[in-house]
């Protein structure tokens, strides 16, 4: 049987075929444009906690050359810093900072990294160009250090701390240590009571208050020479364990990222 076509309905035919194409290629484009809107809120979603563990850059940067001074490694944060790229600077110090057993159980991911693909990603993330690019263990890294971002922050600020006050107290006498002590809790009392913490000489206790009144920081006629002598004797027997005490009081007191700052900028304009 013979079935004829007119031409009308040729073309309608035709116009149909080519609006179900444009249809399709619609809902295609429709599902591609979806998936980049996906990618993007992703990239948008995890990248601020990459960038809020980088930007510790701009708080603890221009710090490291009196650290640097006290002979802490601080890996290729100065480099860094030197080229002017202090987020690059900022991620590369708190990795560093922070011990790998301790970083790699809270971002595994890390292992998978070296330091240039981590200035590579941090490059990648900052352009919405080459955000889209990231391989599948970059994003699983955005992932873990945006929800790790505070513990990050936190401990890499708490680890560079402990690492400038073990550096300074190699290279100071008692007498430099009750002052260190004495005046930054004179300028931030609400962190550091000079009254509540001091140390143990011979197995009696001395706050750091004291010790002030006994090295003539408080009052010049308080001086006890007598008295000095035989602490410094004491300090020069038991070093190590004295500085200990003194370092175990700064990690006990000094616990926020904000405390830690003020520690550090007193530190690094603290002059010997």
């Amino acid at each position: 049987m013979k079935v004829i076509v007119t031409e009308s309905q040729y073309k309608k035919v035709l116009i149909e075929q080519e609006l179900s194409v444009i249809d399709r290629l619609k809902r295609k484009w429709k599902r591609v444009n979806q998936n980049l809107n996906l990618i993007e809120d992703f990239i948008y979603e995890y990248r601020h906690g990459l960038l809020d563990v980088a930007a510790i850059g701009t708080m603890f940067i221009p710090l490291v050359g009196p650290f640097i001074s006290l002979g802490i490694e601080l890996g290729n944060a100065a480099l860094y810093a030197n080229e002017g790229d202090d987020y690059t600077a900022g991620l590369s110090l708190a990795f560093t900072l922070i011990p790998a057993g301790q970083l790699i159980r809270r971002v595994p991911a890390i292992k998978n990294m070296t330091k240039g693909g981590l200035r590579s990603l941090m490059k990648k993330v900052s352009n919405p160009k080459t955000a889209k690019t990231l391989s599948q263990s970059e994003k699983e890294l955005m992932e873990q250090v945006n929800k790790q971002s505070k513990w990050i922050r936190l401990t890499a600020t708490k680890e560079l701390t402990k690492k400038i006050t073990i550096g300074l107290l190699k290279k100071l006498n008692l007498p430099k240590i009750v002052n260190l002590f004495y005046y930054f809790g004179l300028k931030y009392p609400k962190t550091f009571a000079v009254t509540k913490f001091g140390l143990q000489f011979g197995g009696i206790w001395y706050s750091y208050d004291k010790l002030a009144g006994i090295y003539g920081l408080k009052n010049k006629n308080e001086i006890d020479t007598k008295k000095q002598k035989e602490l410094n004797s004491e300090f020069e027997l038991n070093k190590d364990e004295i500085t200990r005490q003194a370092l175990k009081e700064v990690e006990k007191t000094v616990n926020t990222e904000e405390q830690n700052k003020q520690y550090q900028e007193y530190i690094a304009k603290y002059r010997k």
